[in-house]
Formats: C-alpha cells, structure tokens, sequence
C-alpha cells in the first residue's frame, strides 16, 4: 500500500511540474510585455495622457485579459476624461477578475452615486471600505451615511 501511495504522489508531482513550466513560461512573456505597456500608461496617466494611457492600456488587456489592475487603470482613464459608463464597464470588469479590487469597488460606486445610482453607489463604498480602502472611510460617511 505504501508503494502505491508513493509511486501515486511521485506521478502526481512529476505532473504538476511539467504541467506548470509549460503554461507559466508562456503566460510569463505575455505578462511581462502587457506589463511594459502597463507601465508606459502609468507614466502616460501622470502626465495627464488619459487618451493615450487608454490606448496603451488596450493594447496590454489584448496581452493579459484577465489582469484586473489593467481593467482599473483604464477605468480611471475613462473617469478622468468623463466617460462614466465606459469607466464603470472596466471596473465591472475589474472586479470580475479580481473580487478583492477595493479601488475598483470605490471608484465604481462613486460614479454610480455621480448618476444618481446612490443605493447601488454606496454599496460599492461599502465593500471598498470593508476592504480596507482608505479613501472609502469618508466618502461614505459624507454620501451614505
């Protein structure tokens, strides 16, 4: 029986590690241009770029669709050229790929709040500041409280 349980894990770990070279040396290069791109949209959204940032964001969510910090990125682009509804999109987005995305549950409800969504708004705050975002604490006190 021991045999068994022995030739068992060796089997089960001799796969797990061919299976992870493989995928995660692809998925690596990919990350690693999207995070290029990700990066010149950061120095691109401090200048005050938003358009181009989006742009650039684009191109790095073609490379890695599933990065919830992209989805966010460009959402913050949208809000700052006021472009709600597409903002809001990317943070739905977000937060389908990563439920933790506290920054991305705030900006979201803002908006909502913005367009006159306050009870859906606030419960976006809400579940921002219960994930420790910090700008979350007062902003509800001042819009949902």
């Amino acid at each position: 029986m021991k045999k068994i349980i022995n030739i068992l894990f060796l089997i089960i770990f001799a796969v797990s590690i061919l299976g992870c070279n493989n995928s995660d040396t692809y998925s690596y290069k990919v990350n690693v241009e999207a995070k290029k791109y990700y990066d010149k949209a950061k120095k691109e959204y401090k200048k005050s770029q938003f358009k181009r940032a989006i742009i650039t964001l684009t191109k790095a969510i073609r490379l890695d669709p599933k990065n919830a910090k992209l989805y966010t990125k460009r959402g913050d682009c949208y809000r700052k050229i006021r472009k709600a509804q597409k903002a809001i999109k990317d943070y739905d987005i977000a937060i389908k790929y990563n439920k933790s995305s506290a920054r991305a549950y705030y900006h979201r409800g803002t908006l909502k709040i913005i367009l006159g969504k306050k009870d859906d708004g606030c419960l976006d705050v809400k579940k921002s500041k219960s994930l420790a975002y910090i700008p979350a604490n007062n902003y509800y006190k001042e819009h949902c409280e």
